[in-house]
């Protein structure tokens, strides 16, 4: 990834949570107890937020540099 490229690593991350969403979906219909459920809602759940907050932040991060690299040419 070049030096002020985000959009690939942001590719990678929403690409990597849509894996773990379809291997989940998978696994859960095949394990469904307690422990299952408190993995999810302790671990899963939580991730979709928190990496849309992270993603939100690389997009914003993204414009501030491409801006800074127009007004350095």
């Amino acid at each position: 990834m070049p030096s002020g490229n985000l959009s690939s690593g942001m590719s990678r991350l929403d690409d990597a949570l849509k894996a773990l969403e379809a291997a989940w979906l998978d696994v859960s219909s095949r394990w469904s107890d307690a422990n299952s459920h408190h993995f999810s809602e302790a671990h899963l759940e939580p991730l979709r937020p928190q990496i849309k907050t992270a993603l939100d932040a690389a997009r914003r991060m993204a414009e501030v540099l491409a801006k800074a690299n127009r007004a350095c040419e």
